[in-house]
């Protein structure tokens, strides 16, 4: 109980958890406030100290407790680092949903360097499609592995693809990259995530055949794709990609899923689960 109460405050250290705790403070505030009213009404006593109540309710109840909540956006990094410190070598960390959540985050967050022209936005998207690939596949190895091959997968072919494309544009066109190009990103910062996963739970080794079972091969690799994806955007002559395959088979692509739940305003329940379908049954 103690552990699933750190962990929920930890997660208001992301604007969008404290917006979502501010607006339940302020509808709870709200009804408190209906709620006492209608009582003073039922038993006779009347409303003539509405405003008196309603200062009551908002300013000495709301009031502190969201400015306590916008103090998590300091206090909640910090806390979620700490538990999941706590978790690190721990046979369990990836045995219950919140643990395992907390350790693809902070793996993300040691390993994962977005590129200059990804937001906060698609990084989130990034640690938050890691975290729910990570708790669905949980410590089943072939699982995990098929969602890392299908991401390896489909950032080389799109790589590539979006290389061809960005070295024909003209320089006038350069803005219509972006979007595309920061889908990209965070595509890869998943998939270093995953790759971190992996050697995690296998202690270096990778479940992959060929050249794609080399952990530096494919570290090499994803940070080629992050480097390229700020060269793609902020360069007006781009090189062409001349990175070596990594010899995977291509089965289903997870690029258009994966764009639909970067593209679609957080939360993206629907275009998440889409994108996780996809992915571990590619």
């Amino acid at each position: 109980m103690v552990v699933s109460v750190r962990f929920w405050l930890s997660r208001l250290g992301e604007r969008r958890a404290r917006r979502a705790a501010s607006r339940w403070l302020l509808l709870g505030a709200l009804a408190g406030y209906g709620l006492t009213l209608l009582f003073l009404t039922a038993t006779g006593r009347g409303t003539g100290q509405w405003f008196f109540l309603f200062v009551v309710w908002i300013g000495l109840i709301f009031l502190p407790l969201w400015l306590l909540t916008q103090a998590f956006q300091s206090i909640g990094p910090s806390l979620r680092r700490g538990l999941a410190a706590g978790l690190a070598g721990r046979a369990d960390r990836y045995d219950h949903p919140a643990n395992a959540t907390l350790v693809v985050e902070d793996l993300f967050d040691r390993v994962v360097v977005m590129p200059r022209i990804s937001t906060p936005e698609q990084a989130g998207k990034a640690r938050e499609a890691a975290s729910a690939l990570m708790t669905r596949a949980g410590r089943t190895n072939g699982v995990l592995a098929r969602a890392l091959r299908s991401c390896l997968a489909t950032l080389e072919v799109w790589t590539r693809e979006v290389s061809r494309w960005a070295a024909a544009d003209a320089a006038e066109n350069i803005q219509a990259r972006w979007a595309e190009i920061r889908a990209l990103a965070a595509l890869a910062g998943l998939t270093r995530t995953l790759l971190a996963v992996s050697q995690d739970q296998r202690s270096g080794a990778l479940p992959l055949s060929g050249p794609a079972a080399d952990p530096e091969r494919v570290h090499a690799f994803l940070d080629a794709v992050l480097d390229y994806c700020d060269e793609l955007a902020l360069e007006v002559e781009v090189l062409p990609w001349t990175e070596p395959p990594l010899g995977l088979e291509v089965g289903v692509s997870v690029r258009e899923p994966w764009q639909r739940y970067v593209e679609t305003p957080s939360p993206a329940p629907s275009a998440l689960e889409a994108f996780i379908q996809a992915t571990l049954h590619a």
